[in-house]
């Protein structure tokens, strides 16, 4: 794990580090629903491609995801945003 500081973080819309506490957060877009709001600390295993928003909609999944040397650990968003409806174009 010292080569990686995070894993699993998808398409980041924003990457920023708090002034104040100097805590680095990030945004990820869900596929269709679930947009996210992450706290990113050492390990931090985001889920991608496997988990969507909240884990407990996916109770399997924390399982399935890859996990690299055993150090890396699922953490669940600390804001997601459901969206209302999906319409294809």
């Amino acid at each position: 794990m010292n080569l990686y500081y995070a894993y699993g973080i998808h398409n980041v819309f924003g990457m920023d580090f708090d002034p104040i506490t100097r805590t680095l957060w990030d945004t990820e877009p869900g596929h269709w629903i679930n947009d996210e709001t992450n706290i990113v600390r050492p390990g931090f295993k985001s889920g991608y491609g496997i988990i969507q928003g909240l884990g407990i909609y996916f109770p399997a999944a924390p399982f399935a995801l890859v996990n690299i040397t055993g150090s890396g650990r699922y953490n669940e968003p600390e804001f997601v945003w459901a969206k209302k409806e999906y319409h294809q174009v």
